[in-house]
C-alpha cells in the first residue's frame, strides 16, 4: 500500500528494512524528494503481527497505517514519470532472503491492477536495475529517457526494467504519444 504521505516513517524506512533509505544514509535524497514532491513517495509492504489479525484492516478509521497489528516489512520509493508511468527506484525487504521472491509476484500482480483499474492512466509500472532485483525484471529496460527525476542520484534506477505494462492501452493514442516520449532525453 502506499505510505500516507504525513507518516514519519518515511524518514526512517531504510532503518526499518535494512537499506540506505533513511535520512542520513546514502539514499537520503530518495528520502526528502520522497516527502517533498507531490508526485513522489513510497509504498509499503505490511504483515499482520499474528496469524489471526490478517484479516483486519491495514488502515485505522483516520486512514492511517495501523500499527498495533501490522509491521513495515519492505518498502520502495516511487514516483510518477513525466509520460504518467510510475517509477520504483526499488525495493528493500527486512528478511530478503524470505521476502524477495514473493515480492516479485507482488510488484507484477500490483503494476497489473493499478495500469487496469478503471480511472488509471498509468501504462507501464518500471523499477530500476541496479537495485537487488535487477535480473527479475529486465523486459523493455531503458535509460532515463522520458523519466522525470529531479537527481542525477538515484542509481539504482538509472537504468529500469519493466514490471508490467498495459498492452490494451499502449496501442491508445496517449500511449502512442508516452511510448515516443520515451526516446526523449530529459537530463
Amino acid at each position: 500500500m502506499k505510505l500516507p504521505v504525513d507518516d514519519p516513517r518515511a524518514y526512517v524506512l531504510g532503518h526499518m528494512t535494512n537499506c540506505c533509505q533513511s535520512i542520513g544514509g546514502h539514499s537520503e535524497a530518495c528520502v526528502i524528494d520522497g516527502v517533498t514532491r507531490e508526485n513522489n513517495g513510497f509504498y509499503v509492504l505490511l504483515k499482520a503481527k499474528r496469524a489471526s489479525e490478517k484479516k483486519l484492516s491495514p488502515l485505522d478509521e483516520n486512514g492511517k497505517i495501523n500499527y498495533i497489528h501490522f509491521d513495515i516489512v519492505g518498502q520502495g520509493y516511487a514516483w510518477i514519470t513525466e509520460q504518467h508511468n510510475l517509477t520504483f527506484d526499488s525495493w528493500e525487504n527486512l528478511t530478503p532472503k524470505q521476502d524477495d521472491e514473493i515480492i516479485i509476484i507482488f510488484l507484477k500482480k500490483f503494476a497489473q491492477q493499478i495500469t487496469h483499474a478503471k480511472d488509471s492512466t498509468f501504462l507501464r509500472v518500471t523499477i530500476g536495475r541496479g537495485g537487488k532485483h535487477r535480473g527479475s525484471f529486465v523486459k523493455n529496460e531503458t535509460s532515463l529517457h522520458g523519466t522525470y527525476i529531479r537527481r542525477k542520484t538515484y542509481g539504482d534506477s538509472y537504468r529500469q526494467g519493466e514490471i508490467y505494462c498495459n498492452a490494451e492501452k499502449e496501442e491508445s493514442p496517449v500511449c502512442k504519444i508516452r511510448k515516443d516520449d520515451r526516446s526523449t532525453n530529459w537530463n
